[in-house]
């Protein structure tokens, strides 16, 4: 390839309104695609968000007496923030998806199954956190159950997707900043609120509209080629970190 490639920008009122949202944490569809999320919600999408746990694992020094029910509350005010309807969960354990991994990935079936999504948003490959990682491979492992139409867009919450394409959220960005503030119990950990915005406005660096200040970067890939990007994920991170493969730190999300 050559020239100089840059992001392209896509319009948002070209995404399917049946929306499967699914990650492993709840926050990490707020840090990702608050953005997009609020757009589905002021557009009236049929949205579903689904975390494959409760977030357990988000409180390392006790700081929190329930935190499984005050991260429940948290989310649900953040995606009402957003119009979403409160969320699901699949009930398994935080920190240990990779464990866990042929339950997770027939739980996936079903949920792919029974949600007949037109829209998928999960993770990309290249994430920090193994319970991302492992949920975006099971997620792919379990692609058969999906329509054959539905679109697979692929986000990042500890490292930004590659080569991917731009959605403008300017407009809407006070309400992915509101809903970032919901946050308490890992925010009480790290300020991740004010770093997500800096991403999400760095990512409009070589967009010239000066209307365009907050985007998010999502990788949209065919239900065919999902596997290859993976397998392309694993190459990279085995290479940048060998003998270990994750580069994860404690992480909120």
């Amino acid at each position: 390839m050559k020239g100089s490639v840059f992001p392209p920008m896509r319009d948002r009122n070209d995404l399917p309104r049946r929306v499967l949202c699914l990650v492993a944490h709840p926050d990490d569809e707020v840090i990702g695609i608050g953005g997009l999320l609020a757009f589905h919600g002021a557009r009236g999408d049929e949205v579903r968000v689904v975390h494959a746990t409760g977030g357990e694992a988000g409180d390392p020094e006790g700081r929190h007496l329930d935190l499984v029910a005050q991260r429940r509350e948290e989310v649900r005010r953040a995606l009402g923030v957003l119009g979403i309807g409160p969320p699901e969960s699949l009930g398994f354990e935080d920190g240990r998806l990779a464990d866990q991994g042929d339950a997770l990935e027939a739980s996936l079936g079903e949920l792919f199954r029974e949600a007949a999504p037109s829209l998928l948003y999960t993770f990309h490959g290249g994430e920090f956190h193994g319970d991302h990682r492992s949920l975006a491979e099971r997620a792919c492992a379990a692609r058969g159950a999906l329509p054959e139409e539905c679109r697979v867009l692929l986000f990042g919450v500890n490292q930004p997707v590659p080569f991917g394409a731009l959605y403008d959220y300017s407009d809407l960005l006070a309400r992915k900043k509101e809903a970032l503030q919901q946050f308490a119990s890992q925010l009480a950990y790290l300020d991740f609120a004010t770093k997500v915005l800096q991403r999400d406005q760095a990512a409009t660096v070589n967009v010239e509209d000066p209307a365009v200040t907050h985007a998010e970067l999502l990788l949209e890939l065919g239900l065919a080629s999902w596997p290859l990007h993976l397998q392309h994920m694993r190459l990279i991170m085995e290479d940048a970190f060998p003998g270990n493969g994750s580069g994860e730190g404690r992480g909120t999300a």
